[in-house]
């Protein structure tokens, strides 16, 4: 069964989750990241009022609508362990932990090393930006909407969707500027490769 062929650009959150439980109910195996896992979309209990506006509540600018309606049928979305979109108390954590700027919402973490941001002063549609969390002060452009972003997520399970159609010229900051935040020095070393 080619379980891609499920999924259209133009969809609706309840069918498309009516469809991932359907690929649950299958039992079937993926590969991803060289091994062998159960091909499963884990969902959440949806966030309720009080946590959605808890939420807005830290950021000046708008949250997109898809995604607080994604919100609202569930609180985040898991593949494996350490792949996911966050619930929003995850969000939030990750608003404490890194130095982002306020229009920088990370929405969903790839192992340690991605972070998927929606920049939330975006003037079009295409909000996402993907970036790494430590030592890089760039965001780079997914050219896509939170809607298009989920799709992708879930058609590749995870691998470097983040690569298709991303828009490398087009980049934010991700430098907090403030008065009280010092950040770190870095040293940079070079790799050279050997051919």
């Amino acid at each position: 069964m080619n379980v891609f062929g499920l999924f259209d650009e133009d969809y609706s959150f309840a069918d498309l989750f009516s469809k991932l439980k359907i690929i649950n109910g299958l039992n079937s195996k993926t590969i991803a990241f060289a091994d062998l896992y159960d091909h499963k979309f884990h969902f959440f209990e949806p966030a309720d009022e009080v946590k959605i506006k808890t939420l807005k509540s830290l950021f000046e600018f708008p949250i997109p609508n898809d995604y607080i309606h994604f919100l609202t049928i569930t609180n985040g979305l898991a593949l494996l362990d350490d792949i996911k979109i966050l619930s929003v108390d995850e969000v939030i954590e990750n608003k404490e932990i890194f130095y982002y700027p306020n229009n920088i919402m990370v929405i969903s973490q790839i192992q340690a090393e991605t972070h998927i941001c929606i920049d939330l002063k975006a003037k079009d549609n295409l909000h996402m930006y993907v970036t790494e969390p430590i030592g890089h002060n760039k965001a780079y452009s997914l050219d896509c909407d939170f809607k298009q972003f989920l799709l992708r997520f879930i058609k590749s399970y995870g691998a470097p969707f983040w690569t298709w159609g991303a828009n490398w010229e087009k980049a934010i900051s991700t430098e907090e500027i403030s008065n009280d935040f010092k950040p770190m020095e870095y040293v940079s070393i070079d790799i050279i490769k050997s051919k």
